[in-house]
């Protein structure tokens, strides 16, 4: 399967089942078709030279067969002569070079378009050109937005004002923006004329990198996630505020964001990769006004003022690496971006530490865990929830049930919510196993047994600390254990840390204690539903071989 693709620079593939066999093809971006199995071209000879360099496929109509979308020009895959033919011309999507699409809504009797009701047809949205567009099938133009600033990314989908209805989300070389086609100049809540928000970004060359939504607090409200060419960032849908960011490294090209369950742990990560610096990158972050927070235990620096965490040094902003036991470098405690934040104390904001190369790709994740849950799949650039089964397997386009039809699914480029209910979380026990110290050759370690009783799985690398209690309440942490697994709801797992040989010593037939979730610096690593049972005490008498 060389040298096989349109060939033109950059560009994607997506995986559909276009004709109907149960068994998916591959499409790339000349509209080239490919038997996924054994790579066999199926329409040999065939490229369209006016789609997207990621291409966007769909049943927009509802009629059981699949169709492509050019810059012009709708196609249909027709399975008797395995060839694109045209189905939708001149639908004046034209302005863009990159393609989704969603039902926006219908058009009235009186020839206007009615954005707040939807009628489970897609319209199909451009962006590109320094424009953003949405056509229906027939070929009207019912938005369009001219943007003053050079190029546009791939567009994303999704529910930013919680109302059940679309919004657009793309890039520009200078800005990141949410389009809503009900959005008037006057209207308040609004930046501008079809404008919800519109945030600073910095693009290091040529614009084709997109983003991802999900919708990480379970609100009904959709977060974007976006990374430019020196931070990923996550935005608030309504607002636009920068809740959460991470130095990046990118020249802007296809790459963007994925959100999904990469590890099984119940809870989202965002996976970006990360390229060679390319920009002059403002340190830190000049939109983000510091790590979030409701409450002082969200902190490492267990202050929590006005929705952020305060700080006095850089140490109460980067957790410990439990690998080694170094701290990351991800944060500055420094002042906040308002008058109003920095009334109230320094906070720590995302600085730009990427330097050179460092092709790598990066994997976030909230530091306790706070997501609701997702999907563990994302599949390809194109991505649309229903595209692709949670066992992997690719839909017969017959048997696609398009997101725009799909209640609650009215999207493109978002992922869907895991199986755990908005506020699930775990509940860890810690049981003083009978015999707490053992030794196993020159090695000693103390152990315990943790459980979930709670709603939802607890991440590894949590820590478990272990403490000797002095006579005047003091305590004296000996060593932390760190979970190497997930740990399921209803399951237990057992525990151990080594301890020297003089510490056993110092330890025997007094009182010991144990904290789960606590390693006596960074504290807890998620958030419990219930943290009164943490802990446990016991008294060695005796270290057991094992």
């Amino acid at each position: 399967m060389e040298n096989i693709l349109h060939p033109l620079w950059g560009g994607s593939i997506a995986i559909h089942d276009i004709n109907h066999d149960g068994h998916p093809e591959i499409i790339g971006y000349g509209g080239e078709v490919f038997d996924a199995s054994t790579g066999t071209r199926l329409n040999e000879g065939q490229t369209i030279n006016e789609l997207s360099y990621t291409p966007t496929l769909g049943d927009f109509d509802s009629d059981g067969i699949i169709e492509i979308i050019g810059t012009s020009n709708i196609y249909r895959w027709d399975s008797g002569t395995n060839r694109w033919v045209v189905k939708y011309p001149n639908i004046h999507s034209g302005v863009g070079i990159h393609h989704a699409f969603a039902d926006f809504g219908k058009p009235k009797e009186n020839g206007t378009f009615d954005f707040t009701t939807l009628d489970g047809i897609a319209e199909i949205v451009s962006c590109g050109n320094q424009n953003v567009n949405i056509s229906t099938l027939s070929g009207e133009t019912v938005f369009k937005q001219t943007i003053g600033d050079t190029g546009s990314a791939p567009c994303a989908i999704g529910d930013f004002e919680g109302d059940g209805l679309p919004e657009i989300a793309t890039a520009f070389k200078d800005s990141y923006r949410i389009f809503d086609p009900r959005c008037r100049e006057t209207d308040p809540e609004c930046t501008d004329e079809g404008v919800l928000w519109a945030q600073k970004t910095q693009t290091a060359s040529i614009l084709y990198g997109g983003s991802s939504l999900f919708d990480f607090d379970g609100d009904g409200v959709t977060e974007a996630v976006y990374a430019d060419a020196c931070y990923t960032r996550i935005y608030d849908g309504r607002t636009g505020e920068v809740l959460f960011s991470s130095s990046h490294a990118n020249p802007s090209w296809f790459g963007y964001p994925v959100i999904a369950d990469v590890d099984n742990d119940e809870s989202p990560e965002i996976v970006v990769g990360s390229s060679i610096v390319m920009s002059t990158c403002e340190s830190p972050d000049p939109i983000h006004r510091g790590l979030h927070c409701s409450n002082d235990d969200d902190c490492l620096s267990r202050s929590c003022v006005d929705g952020l965490c305060r700080c006095h040094s850089d140490s109460e902003c980067n957790r410990a690496n439990p690998a080694n036991g170094s701290r990351f470098d991800e944060y500055v405690c420094t002042d906040g971006i308002t008058a109003a934040d920095q009334a109230e104390g320094k906070v720590c904001r995302a600085k730009h530490d990427l330097k050179g190369s460092t092709a790598s790709i990066r994997v976030l994740r909230d530091r306790l865990d706070r997501w609701t849950s997702s999907r563990n799949i994302w599949n390809q650039h194109t991505y649309s929830i229903t595209n692709i089964h949670d066992n992997q397997t690719i839909p017969a386009t017959s048997a696609w049930a398009q997101n725009f039809v799909t209640s609650g699914l009215n999207n493109f480029r978002q992922n869907a919510q895991g199986p755990r209910a908005t506020g699930a979380a775990p509940d860890i026990k810690v049981y003083a196993t009978e015999n707490s110290c053992r030794i196993s050759g020159s090695e000693i370690s103390l152990g315990a047994t943790i459980c979930n009783r709670g709603t939802k799985m607890a991440a590894s690398q949590m820590p478990v600390s272990f403490y000797l209690l002095h006579e005047d309440d003091s305590r004296e942490r000996l060593c932390t254990a760190y979970t190497l697994v997930n740990l399921p709801d209803a399951a237990c797992l057992d525990v151990s840390c080594h301890i020297a040989e003089e510490t056993r010593d110092m330890i025997m037939h007094k009182p010991l204690l144990i904290i789960a979730n606590d390693d006596d610096d960074d504290g807890r690593t998620t958030v419990e539903c219930n943290e009164a049972n943490n802990t446990a005490d016991t008294v060695v008498h005796a270290c057991s071989a094992y």
